[in-house]
């Protein structure tokens, strides 16, 4: 894993380099570790740039990490539901607690502009757990 100055000394190149005004990270694990996330957030909100992140884990992160994601300039957010059907997540042992994914969906509208869930399963999965991904987002 990366560290936090790594990742910011690249953030500072490319804005000096190419004029980069917004960044994207795509990293499935950028919440996984609370102190480390922080540390990145608050070093994205001294550079003044803002961001997103896409495959952010629905079961690593917090309302706090939602509001250092907001004030650090964050645009956008795509929460990693994984499936909406509790079957699939119990056979991918995926530590997924679909009321808690509800509760963090309502504070990513609180806080971030820009926010999405995902679905990473095959269509027929997907297909199964439309309605139950529209009531995590209507929710």
């Amino acid at each position: 894993m990366r560290s936090v100055e790594n990742i910011l000394a690249e953030t500072d190149w490319l804005v000096k380099k190419f004029g980069i005004e917004d960044i994207h990270f795509v990293d499935d694990n950028v919440t996984v570790n609370k102190e480390r996330f922080m540390r990145l957030a608050a070093g994205l909100k001294e550079r003044a740039i803002s961001w997103g992140i896409v495959n952010t884990s629905c079961f690593t992160t917090d309302e706090e990490m939602m509001i250092a994601m907001q004030d650090s300039g964050c645009i956008n957010i795509c929460i990693s539901v994984e499936s909406a059907v509790k079957k699939t997540l119990k056979r991918l042992k995926k530590p997924v607690d679909l009321e808690w994914t509800k509760e963090m969906v309502k504070m990513a509208r609180k806080h971030i502009p820009r926010h999405s869930c995902m679905n990473t399963f095959t269509p027929i999965i997907i297909l199964k757990g439309l309605v139950s991904i529209a009531s995590l987002q209507s929710g």
